[in-house]
């Protein structure tokens, strides 16, 4: 493309997936580099990161709320988009009415709000449970409640 000789520059690239045409490592980049998801500028040198179906920067890899950097190349994913742990706790609503921390397990469920479990039992001065077992107990009620069996016919 920039016409200068491939055998002047010393070396030269091949077109990517067997193609027939060679290029000087300028060419090349400019032709074959992925855009950053980001910032939408090419990536052409430096580190580059591939996460979520997606290219970019390294530098621009970050929480798209907060613009953060991920601790310990660990991002979390909501709606398509990059985000920090604490912000993906946010989105899925999962901190405690209570104290503002996340809730990485022990959810309360209790007047229509989410709490740590001893959160709950703190405020409101009452053992609480977690959705988990509210929903273990619920489904354990069910299965041994008495069955009618048909219209008239009473439960044993």
């Amino acid at each position: 493309d920039c016409g200068i000789p491939l055998y002047a520059l010393g070396g030269y690239l091949q077109a990517p997936h067997g193609g027939e045409k060679f290029y000087c490592q300028r060419d090349y980049l400019q032709r074959f580099s992925p855009s950053c998801h980001a910032c939408s500028v090419q990536i052409t040198s430096g580190e580059m990161a591939v996460a979520l179906g997606r290219t970019y920067h390294s530098d621009c890899f970050v929480c798209s709320i907060c613009q953060s950097p991920f601790i310990g190349d660990v991002c979390y994913e909501h709606d398509s988009q990059p985000l920090c742990e604490w912000h993906w706790y946010i989105q899925n609503g999962l901190l405690c009415t209570e104290c503002g921390g996340i809730i990485k397990n022990q959810c309360v469920l209790t007047r229509g709000k989410k709490y740590h479990q001893v959160c709950a039992e703190s405020k409101y001065g009452e053992s609480a449970i977690t959705i988990e077992e509210a929903r273990r107990q619920l489904k354990a009620a069910k299965s041994s409640a008495p069955q009618a069996l048909g219209p008239g016919v009473p439960a044993a």
